[in-house]
């Protein structure tokens, strides 16, 4: 399993959706891959746009029609409702999201440029011939572009069926009378700059973690096919246990910020793919039908997203555990098998853990994948009927 050179080109097009937009502090290089922008004079437009349109804008207005609901002060339609609820958990994650990038993003850059240098010291990635089609790619680049076209197809329908959050304020919580209303209704279009915000990160993300899984995966299938290698001399063994133990380090560099992120995005995608699921079965015949289709292109982009990252996470640690069978497989045709059985024991599995603040929820294992789809069907079943 390598990194295909079209894999690569949804990083091209990610920079070049969004070369028109203000620095942002992790940029896409060509030639020097995944850059750092240190806090300077250059973000300060990125902060203003995080700091106003999304935080005192998108946000706010968010939580005030979600507030007013909640304490009995309006009355807001359950379309409205449900789109603003799942409006708030997209702006509160990216609002996360981006103060991530700003305290952690030089350790991901250096784990994610140590990790290709890894894999070009082994001979991987664009010198080996695409044998196969490349599914996984052309998801990769087309989730690229859908990102980039939601801020404008966004923009335009909320505003013009009057689902936007400003609308739904001046309509069922505050009414609003003369200039005000008229103000209120050309402001909606200032929506488009924290949605562009917030998009910009998805597939930044997305394109990081399955970038760096792949990687991982790529030089575990090179270990594990240089698996005679460790049953000869003391220094042909050093070689593949140096090279696990590189990779160990950079995983063990990135775990402050995979743990957390991780379990931020599932979260992130249980909530949101139970609500876009509810609106596309349920509220089929009550929203309009161009916003509707965008709830169900949302729809089916988280799921999209779940099978393409959640599979790699969990063959990392497949991958890695069976490489070590192999490996204690392989000592019995070794003579130097106590000294190479003490270094065995001291490696363990690769893994990405779920967690927060140090603390481990799980790992990802191959059980994960059914406990986490049963999660989304059993809770888009309850809400189903729960009406």
């Amino acid at each position: 399993m390598v990194v295909t050179p079209l894999m690569w080109s949804s990083f091209d097009n990610y920079a070049l959706y969004y070369s028109y937009l203000w620095k942002y502090p992790v940029e896409w290089d060509r030639i020097r891959r995944v850059v750092y922008n240190p806090p300077s004079r250059q973000l300060l437009p990125w902060a203003f746009v995080v700091l106003v349109f999304l935080i005192c804008h998108a946000l706010s207005s968010c939580l005030l029609v979600v507030g007013a609901q909640l304490f009995g002060l309006a009355l807001v339609p359950l379309t409205e409702l449900l789109i603003t609820i799942a409006l708030t958990i997209q702006i509160m994650f990216a609002i996360a999201m981006e103060l991530v990038l700003v305290l952690e993003s030089k350790t991901i850059i250096a784990a994610f440029n140590c990790l290709t240098k890894l894999e070009k010291r082994q001979a991987l990635g664009d010198h080996q011939p695409q044998k196969y089609r490349d599914v996984l790619g052309i998801c990769m680049n087309l989730c690229v572009f859908v990102f980039a076209t939601i801020p404008y197809c966004h923009a335009i329908f909320s505003q013009y069926f009057g689902v936007d959050t400003l609308t739904v304020i001046c309509t069922h919580v505050y009414p609003c009378q003369g200039r005000v209303r008229y103000l209120v209704y050309a402001m909606p279009v200032t929506y488009i700059i924290a949605t562009i915000e917030q998009m910009r990160l998805f597939p930044l993300i997305m394109c990081i973690c399955t970038i760096v899984v792949h990687i991982v995966l790529g030089i575990l299938s090179h270990l594990r096919e240089s698996r005679l290698r460790i049953s000869m001399s003391r220094v042909k063994s050093m070689q593949c246990l140096r090279k696990y133990y590189y990779l160990q380090i950079i995983l063990q560099t990135m775990y402050d910020l995979s743990a957390p992120v991780i379990a931020a995005l599932m979260t992130i995608g249980l909530l949101l793919s139970v609500t876009f699921n509810f609106l596309c079965v349920k509220m089929r015949s009550v929203l309009p039908m161009p916003y509707y289709l965008v709830c169900f292109v949302a729809a089916g982009i988280i799921l999209v997203l779940i099978q393409i990252l959640l599979p790699l996470a969990i063959n990392v640690y497949e991958d890695s555990e069976a490489l070590m069978q192999i490996w204690k497989v392989a000592l019995r045709y070794s003579c130097d098998r106590k000294y190479l059985r003490r270094r065995l024991r001291a490696c363990k599995a690769v893994r990405f853990y779920a967690g927060l603040f140090k603390y481990n929820f799980f790992y990802i294992s191959l059980s994960t994948k059914s406990t986490f789809w049963y999660a989304i069907v059993d809770y888009t079943i309850t809400a189903l009927l729960s009406t």
